[in-house]
């Protein structure tokens, strides 16, 4: 037989040798062991067939290896993974022993001979160049029979070359031959499991008299279906044909219909023969036992057989996916899983309720872990709290004790100036001796002078009590704390981002509540948020309860459209604001000092006494350095009325950009100024 060596490289070695074996391709090792039968009955099915299974160089010798090998093992194609070269003889030689047991000829010895199935190796000759291999049907010690394909180069099919015959077939030229190893093939009856459909009784099983369901190979995942009226397996979930009713007769065989086509699976031609195709044909009117069948195994792992014969079962074939009647093995070929489509959403529902039941679990946990943390919070706020009381009470204490001591002190200083005073009147007595006593009556007797110094002095009230600027220096302040009220407790806000514990808290309370100022929505203060020029006139507009504007705009950046137009106007025409360069910025981020300034404006504009006297800014910690000149009488003007100060260490910077909390401090600060001044 001539091969080319192309296609010889590209197979022997590639496939049955270094692919399967040196490669370490591994291939499905739970099939059933089918006894030499079994094997003889898939070496018949060969015969007359023509087989090219690589689709190159038209149908060899090899190309019947290659699909025995497949339908021992199982594998797909195997011989397109790999590469390398090769030929007939390389089959022999470099043959692992996974998979085949390698037995070499031994010339003269008649004890050594192959067994059915044993793919035979013959060494070159004139006829072929390359070697010949064949698969063994019958041997002894002197001949042997074997099938082979394009036989001496005479491009025939699989044809039975007979040496029982006399015509030549024995050992000579033969370098050996590859036994099987069974047990790692789907012809494999030695596994002896709760998996092994063969040993199931005649009966079958019974899954119900009718319902609808997925037929579903175990091992390739796809789902049978009816491609025209040839019957075959898809991977396609959504393809509409795949769903089939199983209608169970009385006697306890199944007739399996498609269900979108209306067809009724059926044996072709009710042949018995292996490789018989299965097909869709029309419910026959009485009972034909190609149309019936019966379910062997169980629902996840079944084998489907017909009436005709036990012997056979519906198998996928490995390249095609199409379905044929083949002889029973616990191959994956012939597993499948009957999926109920009822029972299928009875599951689901029952995941479902355990999926809802886990969710209700787990929010049930959730809401108890937040009751657990809410409750830990508030037990660290009420400690917050109060801890902050013992704060307060000791500094109260403290400040009671100090003033205590400073009445203290003044007290024995008043006794000492008294002390003084009457060793100087005594002093003096002693030197008049009695003379000039108009003087001494004017000495010694209702001096204002005395009364004016020594009781209830007001410089010495306005020393040692109560000053704002004690006060203001050294309690607690933080920028915008008004000096009117310190807060002892947190508040409740109605905004997500403002904690309950800022120094802010109760000031955006107030102006929200006064609708001084409002959200920016979504529940959201935005505390951090700078503040425009814009905003500062529209609130006091609204304030004034939003006057009539009869006059035009005053700034070229402010169209009348605009929302802040009016505030704008109202406030230029008040002399509330000014610009510069006949420009107002209204989006511009507004600082402390313009803040202020704006804020002095408006109060003059009521006819309120803005009027402070000199006051030392230093004093309360402002940067006159950073300060521009406009603002040093509104910031004096500011502090003194306790509209800003601070609690942070540093200073107050007149130019700081001020954000929204911050105006909330400083708009809750300056009403209450307001108010007591009107």
């Amino acid at each position: 037989m001539k091969h080319n060596f192309k296609k010889m490289t590209k197979k022997f070695l590639s496939i049955c040798l270094s692919g399967i074996l040196t490669l370490g391709i591994s291939f499905p090792n739970n099939y059933t062991y089918a006894e030499p039968s079994g094997v003889s009955d898939l070496l018949n099915s060969y015969i007359g067939n023509t087989y090219d299974v690589d689709g190159a160089y038209g149908a060899q010798c090899t190309d019947l290896i290659f699909r025995y090998v497949e339908d021992l093992f199982g594998f797909n194609s195997f011989w397109s993974a790999f590469s390398g070269g090769g030929n007939a003889l390389s089959f022999y030689n470099i043959m692992k022993d996974e998979y085949f047991e390698k037995i070499p000829n031994s010339v003269g010895d008649t004890s050594n001979y192959p067994q059915v199935g044993d793919i035979i190796v013959y060494n070159a000759n004139k006829w072929t160049p390359y070697g010949h291999v064949g698969i063994v049907t019958w041997a002894d010690g002197y001949n042997v029979q074997y099938i082979d394909q394009n036989g001496g180069g005479r491009n025939e099919g699989v044809t039975t070359r007979d040496g029982r015959s006399g015509k030549g077939y024995n050992y000579n030229s033969c370098i050996g031959w590859l036994r099987p190893r069974y047990e790692k093939s789907r012809y494999n009856n030695s596994n002896n499991n709760d998996n092994n459909i063969n040993e199931n009784t005649d009966a079958g099983i019974d899954l119900g008299y009718s319902f609808e369901a997925y037929i579903v190979n175990t091992g390739t995942g796809r789902y049978l279906t009816a491609n025209g009226n040839n019957v075959e397996t898809t991977s396609n979930s959504n393809d509409r044909n795949i769903l089939w009713r199983f209608n169970q007769s009385d006697d306890g065989w199944y007739y399996i219909e498609n269900v979108n086509r209306g067809l009724t699976l059926d044996v072709s031609n009710a042949s018995t023969a292996a490789g018989t195709n299965v097909q869709l044909y029309k419910k026959h009117g009485d009972i034909n036992r190609a149309q019936r069948w019966r379910i062997y195994g169980s629902q996840n792992n079944a084998a489907i057989r017909s009436q005709l014969t036990s012997s056979i079962s519906l198998d996928e074939h490995s390249d095609t996916h199409n379905i044929y009647m083949y002889l029973s093995h616990d191959g994956y070929q012939q597993r499948f899983k009957i999926i109920n489509l009822e029972e299928q959403r009875r599951e689901e529902q029952q995941r479902q309720e355990q999926q809802r039941q886990e969710q209700q679990r787990q929010e049930q946990q959730r809401q108890k872990q937040l009751r657990q943390e809410q409750l830990r919070q508030e037990q660290q706020r009420q400690e917050r709290l109060r801890q902050e009381q013992l704060r307060q009470e000791q500094q109260r204490q403290e400040q009671l004790r100090q003033e205590q001591l400073r009445q203290e002190q003044l007290k024995q200083e008043q006794l000492k100036q008294e002390k003084l005073r009457q060793e100087q009147l005594n002093q003096q007595y002693q030197n008049q001796q009695y003379q000039n006593q108009p003087y001494q009556d004017q000495q010694y007797q209702n001096q204002p002078y005395q009364d004016q110094q020594y009781q209830n002095q007001p410089y010495q009230d306005q020393q040692y009590q109560n000053q704002p600027y004690q006060d203001q220096q050294y309690q607690n302040q933080q920028y915008g704390q008004n000096n009117y009220y310190t807060p002892t407790e947190e508040y409740i806000t109605t905004y997500s981002d403002v904690s309950p514990t800022s120094n802010y808290a109760q000031s955006i309370n107030y102006v929200t509540q006064e609708n001084i100022m409002s959200g920016v929505g979504n529940g959201k203060f935005a505390p951090k948020k700078n503040v425009q020029r814009a905003m500062i006139t529209q609130i006091l507009y609204n304030y004034s309860g939003r006057p009539t504007i009869n006059y035009y705009r005053k700034f070229s950046d402010v169209n009348n459209n605009s929302w802040y137009a009016n505030s704008v106007i109202w406030a230029s025409s008040n002399n509330i604001v000014n610009g510069y360069n006949n420009k107002f910025s209204p989006n511009n981020d507004i600082t402390l000092e313009q803040v202020i300034t704006i804020l002095y404006n408006f109060a003059q504009s009521k006819g309120l006494n803005v009027n402070v006297g000199y006051t030392q800014l230093q004093e309360y910690n402002v940067d006159i350095q950073k300060m521009s000149s406009y603002a040093k009488t509104p910031m004096e003007w500011a502090a003194a009325n306790g509209i800003i100060n601070t609690y942070e260490p540093g200073k107050i910077v007149p130019k700081k950009k001020i954000n929204r909390e911050e105006l909330s401090m400083i708009f809750q600060n300056y009403m209450r100024y307001l108010q007591n001044g009107e």
